[in-house]
């Protein structure tokens, strides 16, 4: 499992949904074949859905204080579901990073390539 040639790095964005998760996929097949890392994505561009599908706690949080424990709450879920993602593609033995970011995909997906 040597990587002389091709990618060394790869990068997956997932929103969850089934086109994500067969890039996932695929992406776990190559790196098993190269020894490639893994790393995958999720961006939150939705702010208004992000604060509706928190607690009331971190919601309190975001408005009236200083939005650390929205964002610790709601990066913490995005990553769950990026491990529960990773263990449905039998993908356990690799070592995948998850990063979850705030903002624009595009933007956020430059920068995280960088």
């Amino acid at each position: 499992m040597s990587n002389n040639s091709g990618f060394q790095h790869i990068l997956v964005a997932t929103d969850f949904s089934v086109p994500s998760e067969a890039a996932l996929k695929q992406a776990i097949w190559y790196s098993r074949q190269t020894g490639a890392k893994i790393t995958l994505v999720n961006v939150l561009p939705d702010l208004a859905k992000a604060i509706m599908t928190a607690s009331p706690d971190a919601r309190q949080d975001i408005f009236y204080g200083e939005g650390d424990k929205f964002q610790r709450e709601i990066r913490e879920d995005s990553t769950a579901r990026m491990r529960t993602q990773i263990a449905g593609a039998q993908a356990g033995d690799l070592e995948i990073r998850c990063e979850t970011i705030l903002g624009d995909p595009a933007i956020a997906l430059i920068h995280a390539v960088q």
